[in-house]
């Protein structure tokens, strides 16, 4: 299970997710208040009653969080897929629109959402992958508590099983359209999805803290 270490300090608030920077992080700094959570927002709740505006996620080296989503438009009976990628000290954007496997409409796209983040940071050699969703299945499918019987949950299924043997992959439930801000941002992202008809990868650095 994946565990977040939020961290109050003089110096800031970071969220965690590695026991080890946690620790030293805490040796380094004085009056420092720090508590784990296993939901991400959570983490950001416990941190967000302190005077500090910005929090800063701590990510190891070859680790990534992404967190995704999808949409479909009744208009252009289309969907879209959305990501937002958080890998060092870098943002990554990813979005686009497919018509296969159009009659899931929304949860092809989240399920898309998924599979084009682990192609790219299976391409850049990320070792660890924290999928941050808001669709259940996203999980469930991929650890078979829930069993795939449509063809999303066939396609989705085989992937996730082939990375599994690539990429130490977990995963954190998060609920949609609520106060968490990289979700905000993919569901964002997937109204610039549906311009577009194959992944598109836009690295930004981020404006403020990660």
């Amino acid at each position: 299970m994946v565990k977040y270490y939020a961290v109050k300090s003089q110096n800031g608030n970071k969220v965690f997710v590695d026991w080890v920077q946690t620790q030293d992080f805490i040796k380094n700094n004085k009056k420092v208040t720090f508590k784990s959570f296993s939901n991400f927002d959570d983490a950001v709740s416990f941190l967000n009653d302190t005077l500090h505006s910005e929090i800063n996620i701590v990510i190891k080296n070859n680790q990534a969080l992404i967190f995704t989503d999808g949409s479909f438009d009744n208009k252009t009976n289309r969907y879209s897929y959305a990501s937002i990628i958080l890998l060092n000290d870098s943002v990554y954007e990813l979005y686009g629109s497919e018509i296969e496997y159009l009659e899931f409409q929304n949860i092809a796209g989240e399920v898309m959402a998924v599979i084009y983040s682990l192609h790219f940071l299976h391409s850049i050699g990320i070792s660890e992958v924290i999928i941050n969703h808001d669709y259940i299945g996203i999980r469930a499918w991929a650890i078979n508590s829930w069993k795939a019987k449509s063809k999303i949950a066939e396609y989705y299924k085989s992937i996730i099983d082939y990375y599994f043997n690539k990429i130490n992959i977990s995963f954190n439930h998060i609920f949609g359209h609520t106060n968490n801000k990289y979700n905000l941002m993919a569901d964002a992202l997937t109204k610039l999805g549906y311009n577009f008809d194959s992944p598109q990868i836009v690295k930004r650095k981020p404006t403020g803290s990660l």
